[in-house]
């Protein structure tokens, strides 16, 4: 039987040999075919996690060096925040601290601090409380900078009706990183300018019609309260007396046009809250004589609201 199989071998022997170089090539070329497949897959997910490492890293710069170069966003860019938890807690530290004429805690949020600071904040001696209040705020002038609007219900002296109200304030970061109520903006022309562009955003506008419907609802309930906000405020220092008014002789109905773009107030004080803005050329008519260099006026703003109160008379031409 052994003889018969070698017998059978060498007959055969080369066929075998040609059947085994057959699958020898045919595992070399599938060996050849899964290495270049799997290598060529391999590699590509490794150029699309290089790929997008690299656009990550792009767009974190990108975001990176906007946050840096934009030191003074548009107006009307960015919504207003509500009630930011940081700068809420500062206005309403510091309407506390007004209320309650707490000047140790007014020097340590307020810069600068000096005399004639203190006398500014405290010189509102009708308002007895702050109520309610809350904060609109966007990115300010320069970065760490916001500008903040405040409302606020204040309860006057001898009225139990709450007088809605909304002023601007002008909020710094300190070099310690906490954020401070800067007192003397309205000296710096740039944040000035700012200011009053800022509040002829759309959005603050809306903020100020909201107020304004708010504060006519209110007045319109306490005719009381409506005659003695109407009058000039002891704590604006106005003198009504003839020897202490500084008339102009403008007759009630006439004409005027502004030279600059002029905040109207609620009433003759540059810390009073401010209703609007007439923009520079535009033009208003004249409610009442000029006093203590303030004039009552009226302004129809470009949506047809008439908003009535005061702007300094010497940006009227």
């Amino acid at each position: 039987m052994f003889d018969d199989f070698r017998e059978w071998l060498s007959d055969n022997l080369r066929y075998i040999l040609l059947g085994l170089a057959v699958l020898v090539v045919a595992l070399i070329i599938f060996l050849v075919v899964r290495l270049v497949s799997g290598g060529g897959s391999s590699k590509k997910p490794d150029n699309n996690a290089n790929q997008n490492t690299s656009v990550t890293a792009d767009a974190g710069n990108s975001v990176e060096d906007q946050s840096e170069n934009v030191s003074a966003p548009a107006s009307t860019a960015s919504d207003l925040v509500k009630d930011d938890a940081a700068i809420l807690t500062l206005v309403r530290k510091l309407y506390s601290a007004i209320a309650s004429k707490d000047t140790t805690t007014l020097s340590e949020i307020v810069v600068p601090w000096n005399d004639e600071v203190e006398e500014e904040l405290l010189k509102n001696v009708m308002i007895e409380s702050y109520n309610n209040v809350s904060t609109y705020s966007k990115p300010g002038l320069n970065q760490g900078d916001y500008m903040v609007y405040v409302y606020f219900e204040g309860k006057l002296t001898d009225f139990d009706t709450l007088a809605p109200s909304l002023r601007e304030r002008y909020v710094v970061t300190d070099e310690d990183g906490s954020l401070k109520i800067k007192a003397d903006w309205e000296s710096d022309s740039a944040i000035s300018d700012f200011v009053t562009d800022a509040m002829m955003g759309a959005d603050v506008q809306q903020l100020v019609k909201e107020v304004n419907e708010k504060y006519d609802q209110v007045l319109a309930s306490d005719e009381a309260l409506k005659a003695f906000l109407a009058a000039p405020s002891s704590d604006t220092g106005a003198d009504n007396s003839e020897e202490g008014s500084e008339q102009a002789g403008s007759a009630d109905g006439a004409k005027r046009k502004s030279t600059a773009d002029l905040n109207i107030r609620q009433q003759m004080d540059t810390s009073s809250a401010i209703l609007s803005v007439v923009p520079t050329g535009s033009e208003v008519t004249v409610l009442g004589d000029e006093s203590d260099g303030w004039t009552h006026i009226s302004f129809t703003d470009a949506n047809g609201t008439v908003i009535e109160g005061y702007v300094r008379t010497e940006y009227l031409s």
